[in-house]
């Protein structure tokens, strides 16, 4: 065989192998596909991050293993993209027009509770 012809060959075993490593490459890439990889920043206020979030970490860590969830509890009703989040939970009342809303919880009911000493104008 002539030299040509080997580094010819050569050339093509080269090219072949390097295709072969894009293409193992890509096969492992689109195993990751539909699969969420990396950081998520979420505002909520402390009450939703205690009785919303709280509940479900766990089965999140599970379920998405590859996501960090970095959770910032603020009562501030901020614009959450001008705060520099992905995401957040606000009260329905709270949400601005231009955002996407997807119910997280039921109705959350407020309550003022106290005992008989305090609504009573005679010491306890």
């Amino acid at each position: 065989m002539a030299t040509s012809n080997l580094t010819t060959l050569g050339a093509f075993l080269t090219a072949a192998e390097e295709r072969n490593d894009i293409e193992d490459a890509l096969d492992k890439l689109s195993g990751l596909r539909g699969k969420p990889v990396g950081r998520v920043q979420l505002v909520a206020p402390r009450l939703a991050a205690m009785t919303v979030l709280a509940p479900k970490l766990k089965k999140f860590a599970q379920d998405y293993p590859d996501v960090v969830l970095e959770i910032t509890a603020d009562e501030s009703r901020m614009d959450i993209v001008e705060g520099g989040y992905d995401t957040g939970i606000h009260f329905g009342e709270y949400i601005q027009k231009d955002m996407i809303a997807v119910r997280v919880s039921g109705d959350q009911r407020a309550a003022i509770v106290g005992g008989l000493c305090i609504s009573s104008p005679i010491r306890c």
